[in-house]
């Protein structure tokens, strides 16, 4: 008899543990006509009959079974460096924290399957941020989406797009006189922001129903009727809500992706703020076409 082949003996273990052909033959990865033919050459070499073959199935002899238990250990050992190796071969996942104003981080859903499926190694945590949080070395956030008309000068990142602000709300509200029509106003903690300075001249007090610091209660407010607003346009796609006119003088803002400069050695930011960079402007194109 030649030397034993531990692949050999490594199949036969195999068989006996998934009583079967099929479904060893699955586990190694291999055609069940090959496991068959392994298994009747071994049995040939060793003069041993490792299995008995019957309707339901392969049933190890007692000697295959004597053989085969002292095996047990040693595959088990084996199947361990296998899965250390397998674990040692995968890239190291990467974590990219991103922070966005919820409106945004939503219209981003759209494109989350794709960026997960094209980055199995980047693990995103999406955050909502409505505050323009600093970026530095050991923030929170290593990227951020920031909805501003000049970022910070010291930041490392790219322009995705303008956004339009547009008065929108129900139909209804279209055919009153623009001095009439009620209104919900968004005021946050910063009260030098473009809208609230626009607001600020042409809202009068009288006609402001509803005051919100939440950009997301305001857009809410809106869309039940409570009254018309100064909202993105990007939001008005699929909306009950109409666009009514368009703030005179006009009023945009502008969409950034951004980083601390100490990201860039990070190569899961790095790809992260491309992805984000390319795909994230053509989707709010499209919504600002919509």
């Amino acid at each position: 008899m030649d030397e034993l082949d531990w692949r050999d003996l490594q199949m036969a273990w195999s068989v006996a543990e998934h009583g079967s052909l099929s479904g060893a033959a699955r586990a190694l990865g291999m055609a069940p006509s090959t496991l068959q033919r392994r298994i009747s050459a071994l049995e040939a070499d060793t003069g041993v009959v490792f299995f008995e073959r019957l309707p339901h199935g392969y049933v190890t002899t007692p000697a295959g079974e004597y053989i085969l238990e002292a095996l047990s250990p040693a595959a088990s050992m084996m199947q361990e460096v296998g899965r250390r190796v397998s674990n040692q071969s995968q890239p190291a996942l990467s974590v990219v924290t991103v922070t966005a104003p919820l409106l945004v981080a939503q219209k981003l859903c759209a494109l989350l399957p794709e960026f997960i499926q094209a980055h199995p190694e980047i693990r995103l945590v999406i955050q909502q941020d409505e505050q323009l949080q600093g970026l530095h070395p050991g923030a929170r956030a290593d990227v951020a989406l920031r909805v501003t008309r000049k970022p910070d000068e010291h930041l490392w990142g790219q322009r995705i797009g303008g956004i339009d602000f547009v008065i929108a709300g129900k139909a209804r509200f279209a055919s009153m006189p623009a001095a009439q029509r009620p209104w919900v106003v968004f005021e946050d903690a910063h009260p030098g922001t473009p809208q609230q300075q626009w607001e600020r001249a042409h809202v009068p007090e009288s006609q402001r129903v509803l005051v919100t610091s939440s950009r997301q209660t305001q857009v809410e407010a809106v869309r039940q009727g409570c009254g018309v607003g100064l909202v993105p346009e990007l939001i008005l796609a699929g909306e009950e809500l109409v666009l009514i006119e368009r703030p005179d003088p006009p009023m945009s803002l502008e969409l950034w992706v951004l980083a601390h400069p100490s990201c860039k050695q990070n190569a899961g930011v790095r790809e992260t703020m491309r992805f984000l960079g390319e795909r994230a402007r053509a989707l709010f194109r499209a919504a600002q076409r919509a």
